[in-house]
């Protein structure tokens, strides 16, 4: 173990690590050579470093991607430097069994409270900030909604690694391990043997599937409500009602109305042919596709566009950005979006409160997250969609995804079956 263990972020944000020369990102943080130096005396921390640098850079046209190989790849960096006393490149299948075992518990000091900057400015020189930590604690977005709305404390965060988590860990450490046996940085892979073993870590507790689709009728006070703040402020309301509708009539996902760090969308993304409209995307792993528009979702294109005071119809090759910011420039963030949406879902939950709604058809809006209007729309359009058809525009790479989560016949019929069976016959 290293004698000080100081735990450091070592990657900065998606932006800062792609928009700086290797160089320029070291120079304008001396404490990281500092760090990687300190470890001189017992292994080579610096061609740790290269490697998953490399590794990140290889990875880095998907900011999502960036984000979540450098959480989980840090933390193996950190563990193998800190806690085992002993480089990445070095470590054994009984390491990777460890290192899955910490991740699932790790120590309290490796635990801390969500924090917005990995790095903060001290005279004019960026520095770790203090308070970051490998792990972090949460409380649920419902919990804190609930809290707010009866004017009590907020439940104070805790930690705790869901399955799905430890499977991002596996995977993300996993090719990090393959790409270093393509660069012949090691000569086996330390993860393989442990893949068929995941269970021991994925499956430790009990655990239920959540809905994350909203009902009938909480879309429809959220499409009113959303129109609703239209109206009363367009300059921001008549985006977040677009927006909103083309998540939900088109599957989006947030990088599909947003952006990614190569592409960002226009009102060229729409295109028509005989056979209807289009939305061109490139989406995950930089893969070109297109998603057939319904009707409706032209109406409120046509809206949008009648807002901006723009033609009704985008031009073939029109570059006017499709989401502008506050100012009309192109560039508008996932963070606005989210909270401008999330502004309309707290509406949403207050007209229902208001209208006598009971909890259990208000609760989820609570937890809704922008993913939730992709897989409502899919889910409310898959009865009336061949399987194929909504594969090819929920961009999935196998039909079976599509058939297990939006087509649940099965399920169906063992609950009618069950609902008139009685306990006294």
């Amino acid at each position: 173990m290293h004698k000080s263990v100081t735990l450091i972020p070592i990657f900065d944000t998606y932006a800062q690590f792609t928009q700086n020369t290797e160089r320029q990102y070291e120079m304008d943080r001396p404490f990281l050579t500092k760090y990687l130096d300190s470890f001189n005396s017992q292994f080579d921390a610096r061609s740790d470093y290269e490697a998953v640098r490399r590794f990140l850079k290889s990875n880095s046209r998907v900011q999502t991607t960036y984000n979540n190989y450098r959480t989980q790849v840090e933390r193996l960096l950190l563990w193998a430097w800190l806690k085992q006393g002993k480089p990445v490149l070095g470590l054994l299948r009984s390491d990777m069994e460890e290192f899955m075992g910490f991740c699932c518990s790790p120590d309290p000091s490796w635990i801390g409270k969500a924090i917005k900057s990995r790095y903060i400015t001290e005279q004019g020189c960026l520095v770790p900030n203090p308070s970051w930590r490998p792990f972090t604690m949460r409380t649920s977005k419902a919990s804190s909604k609930v809290a707010k709305e009866e004017l009590r404390d907020v439940p104070a965060p805790t930690f705790k690694m869901s399955s799905g988590s430890i499977g991002q860990v596996y995977a993300a450490i996993n090719s990090f391990f393959h790409y270093c046996i393509s660069e012949q940085l090691i000569g086996a892979n330390p993860c393989a043997l442990i893949g068929k073993n995941k269970s021991k870590w994925t499956g430790r507790d009990l655990v239920l599937a959540k809905p994350k689709a909203l009902t009938k009728l909480q879309w429809e006070f959220v499409i009113e409500t959303a129109e609703l703040m239209a109206e009363e402020k367009p300059k921001k309301g008549e985006r977040t009602l677009f927006a909103i509708v083309m998540m939900f009539s088109c599957y989006l996902r947030v990088s599909d109305l947003v952006g990614n760090g190569t592409w960002r969308p226009t009102m060229g993304s729409f295109q028509k042919s005989n056979s209807g409209w289009w939305y061109h995307v490139v989406g995950k792993g930089n893969v070109q596709d297109k998603i057939a528009v319904k009707p409706d979702c032209i109406h409120y294109l046509k809206r949008y566009r009648k807002h901006l005071g723009l033609p009704e119809y985008p031009a073939a090759g029109d570059s006017d950005p499709l989401l502008s910011t506050a100012h009309g420039r192109a560039g508008m963030t996932d963070r606005q979006l989210r909270k401008d949406v999330q502004a309309v879902l707290d509406r949403t939950v207050l007209k229902m409160q208001e209208e006598g709604f009971p909890e259990e058809d208000v609760s989820n809006l609570r937890s809704t997250s922008l993913h939730w209007f992709r897989h409502t729309g899919a889910t409310f359009d898959a009865p009336y969609r061949s399987p194929k058809n909504l594969q090819a525009d929920m961009r999935h790479k196998s039909l079976a995804t599509t058939q297990n989560i939006y087509y649940s016949t099965l399920d169906d019929e063992r609950a009618a079956e069950v609902e008139g069976l009685t306990i006294r016959r």
